[in-house]
């Protein structure tokens, strides 16, 4: 036996042995060739199934109708596929394949696995493919092929290719191809659109491999070596690639999808197609704009508004087409009433990127506030809102004059701030520093509103607005009183000022305070029957204005709390009397020298008159808010 024989010998034991391994694995794992949950592939062959699962492509803005099959459908080429791991990167979907589409199950367990089929068709689209390939002869022929509208001008969707002709038969004459050709309106003939990602090339074996563009290429082994997926029997397949096209919305597209083996009817292809995927969403824009942006409105007899719609450009190929937008015109403003009338649809000349409606406001000297004009753009095959956009109108441009506060008497500057293209002219001009001027001064003894009509230079829009400016004079006052609570040297402040935020109060002894409503407390010597004293509030507001006011207050018959007192009955100092202390409200306890209490009261009225022995006693005096407490000595002697 010759070498070669021994090596195909050799070749046969080993792939025999490892599909032994493989089934001891299924079979220690509860799989079957035709079972494996996470890839799931089965045969369609009834026109209503396959029907069905073509319906099943259709995506937003996508309407599929007229389907036929022919070919090898009936023989198994054509199914439905579960891809539950996400190996293809596609979930579910249809599966076409020149051999039986079953085959695809994995693990990859033969080098070519093959089944050929009975299909003697052949397609004119696909022929002329194969000839700009190199050529060759066309086997086990599949075509899909049905009608599809867009509503807008894009068509896309999602697909994988694999072979069991990778990677052994690469850049030869077994070149399987498949193709998905659209024609109809702005096409000219017919076009493929599986082709390689920015480029014409179609995507086959010969295209994309290990060896030409291996960035869109996964290996999955070749039967006989290791695989990548366990699932998949595929020696590689591609990576999800997507084919588009541009369209003109709301027409109708034929689409045919071919797929067939070349050059001999063994080794099979396949093309999966994910579900859902078949999708037109490339939607027009609109926005609003106006004629002077500064104003962020359109003005009445003045300033116009408007909006711009842009059409879409898928690949550069929809331009070259005509197209008629239509819209609602919604809003509280009324069209041909409150703006020219305006119609509900735009035209695209070919070449035409975007167009215009222009919103011009009608004067009517009404004020109506702020009204909108709502543009809603709607396909034409399908009644959907494509896009929208609101403009607002308004009577006149906003300006804001901004008020003031002032003191009598003292100068201010009425719109500090204007900006660099307004005009000004004020109505009452004689109380102003001149008439037409943009920011004028003045000086006010009473509060005044003026008005301005106000001129943009630039638009010759106009309109009027409003400043208050107020006399805000700081007034101080404050009413003086005493506290039962306190003694008489505690003095209260009940300021009564107004527009006031800093104060400065002096209490005529050399004391001050910044408090609002202070307290003070004055000493005066006992031998003092009354004094007085001079106090001063002087305040200011925060824009500047001051002001003061004093008045003399007298503190009379000052705290006095004797140190002796001799109740020996001849009605002189028998009593200890504290002078300068409500009676009845402050507290006494009186101890002795050992700390224990001879007296107390909680409401002490003046009225001791203590029978107790000569000596040396403690007292403690206390208000009843408890702030203020005295302590000291007292002397009995009789």
């Amino acid at each position: 036996m010759n070498t070669f024989g021994v090596h195909l010998i050799l070749t046969a034991i080993m792939l025999d042995v490892k599909k032994i391994f493989i089934l001891y694995f299924m079979t220690l794992y509860g799989l079957s060739h035709a079972q494996t949950s996470a890839f799931e592939v089965h045969a369609v062959t009834t026109d209503p199934s396959i029907k069905q699962i073509i319906k099943s492509f259709e995506g937003d803005g996508v309407t599929i109708s007229n389907i036929s099959v022919s070919g090898a459908f009936t023989e198994g080429s054509t199914g439905s596929f579960n891809d539950t791991y996400g190996l293809l990167g596609i979930d579910k979907g249809l599966v076409m394949s020149t051999g039986k589409v079953t085959d695809a199950i994995g693990p990859n367990d033969d080098s070519g696995i093959s089944s050929g089929l009975s299909s003697g068709l052949v397609d004119a689209d696909l022929a002329d493919l194969i000839a700009q390939q190199g050529g060759g002869s066309i086997n086990d022929l599949t075509v899909i092929e049905f009608d599809l509208l867009t509503a807008f001008d894009d068509l896309s969707f999602n697909y994988v290719f694999g072979s069991e002709e990778y990677p052994e038969y690469i850049n030869g004459s077994y070149n399987d191809v498949f193709g998905f050709f659209i024609s109809g309106p702005g096409i000219n003939g017919t076009k493929n659109i599986a082709v390689l990602p920015n480029s014409n090339t179609p995507v086959t074996v010969n295209s994309i491999n290990h060896k030409n563009n291996s960035q869109y290429y996964i290996n999955n082994g070749v039967g006989d070596t290791d695989w990548r997926d366990f699932y998949i029997q595929y020696d590689g397949y591609t990576h999800k690639l997507t084919a588009k096209t541009s369209t003109i919305p709301c027409e109708i597209y034929h689409i045919k999808l071919v797929i067939a083996d070349v050059g001999d009817d063994v080794v099979d292809s396949g093309v999966f197609i994910e579900e859902g995927s078949f999708k037109s969403t490339n939607k027009p824009k609109i926005e609003a704009f106006y004629e002077h942006p500064k104003f962020n409105a359109a003005l009445e007899g003045c300033s116009n508004g408007g909006f711009k719609i842009i059409r879409t450009l898928f690949d550069g190929g929809s331009i070259n087409n005509p197209l008629t937008y239509r819209y609602n015109i919604k809003g509280s403003a009324s069209n041909g009433i409150d703006y020219l009338t305006i119609t509900d649809s735009v035209v695209f000349n070919p070449g035409e990127l975007d167009k215009e409606i222009i919103i011009s406001p009608l004067l009517d000297n009404v004020i109506e506030g702020e009204e909108i004009v709502r543009i809603e753009l709607i396909s034409a095959c399908s009644n959907v809102i494509l896009a929208s956009a609101e403009l607002i109108i308004k009577d006149s441009f906003d300006y804001k004059i901004p008020n003031e506060q002032t003191c009598t008497g003292k100068p201010i500057i009425l719109n500090p701030n204007p900006g660099i293209n307004d005009s000004l002219i004020w109505n009452n001009s004689p109380l102003l520093s001149c008439s037409v001027c943009n920011s004028p001064s003045t000086s006010l003894i009473a509060t005044t509103t003026f008005i301005a009509t106000v001129i943009d230079k630039e638009s010759h829009c106009q309109t009027t607005s409003t400043a208050l400016v107020e006399i805000k004079d700081a007034t101080a006052f404050f009413v003086y009183s005493g506290n039962d609570n306190y003694s008489t040297l505690d003095a209260f402040f009940d300021n009564q000022s107004s527009t006031g935020s800093n104060y400065q109060w002096s209490f005529g002894d050399g004391n001050q305070s910044t408090d609002f409503e202070p307290q003070h407390t004055y000493e005066l010597k006992h031998t003092q029957n009354s004094q007085e004293f001079t106090i001063t509030l002087q305040i200011k507001n925060n824009i500047g204005c001051e002001d003061s006011y004093d008045t003399t207050i007298t503190i009379g018959e000052p705290l006095f709390i004797p140190n002796v007192i001799t109740p020996n009955g001849d009605n002189k100092n028998n009593t200890f009397i504290i002078n300068g202390i409500k009676r009845g409200v402050w507290s006494l306890i009186v101890q002795n020298r050992w700390g224990a209490r001879v007296y107390e009261d909680p409401n002490y009225s003046n009225d001791w008159s203590p029978q107790l022995n000569d000596g040396t006693y403690y007292f403690e005096l206390k208000n009843p808010i408890g702030d203020r407490v005295y302590k000291g000595w007292l002397i009995i002697v009789r």
